[in-house]
């Protein structure tokens, strides 16, 4: 049995892929379980074991296929755990660039900023058109001619 068929057993350590999955930490008749998010490394337990081995389809089933929730061993060190584009990423972002504005010297520091702008993420847009008038003016005018709504 190969690792990415294998199902995780006590001790094993997993890291998570998807944005947030609950991680039991307590068994019982109300059980708790922590949220735990994209880059967490796991310990698995015989609490997490019991609770993931319960009802159907098992999530521990499909550890390292594509689009999997869980991934083997710990986050690989050095990879960011935000997706692009994501609140996570943008906060990054700019708790690097409130570091990089502190730097005294000027040519540093725009190296440092654009560097961020490369390796952590662009600047997000700042304006969006949401409509194009230049069709919907001419609708709107033969709406107002015709007295009523076109079709």
């Amino acid at each position: 049995m190969t690792e990415a068929t294998r199902i995780p057993e006590v001790g094993d350590v997993l890291h998570v892929l998807g944005p947030s999955i609950p991680w039991p930490i307590r068994r019982g008749v109300i059980g708790v379980c922590e949220t735990r998010r994209r880059g967490d490394t796991l310990f698995v337990t015989d609490i997490v074991v019991e609770y993931f081995s319960q009802g159907g389809d098992n999530i521990f089933q499909h550890v390292g296929e594509e689009g999997a929730q869980l991934g083997w061993g710990a986050w690989p060190q050095g990879e960011r755990a935000s997706l692009p584009g994501s609140p996570e990423r943008l906060a990054e972002r700019h708790a690097a660039r409130e570091v990089a504005w502190k730097i005294a010297d000027p040519a540093e520091r725009a190296r440092r900023l654009r560097e961020i702008d490369e390796t952590i993420a662009p600047a997000p847009k700042t304006s969006k058109t949401l409509a194009k008038y230049g069709a919907q003016k001419s609708t709107f005018n033969r709406e107002r001619q015709d007295g009523g709504v076109s079709e």
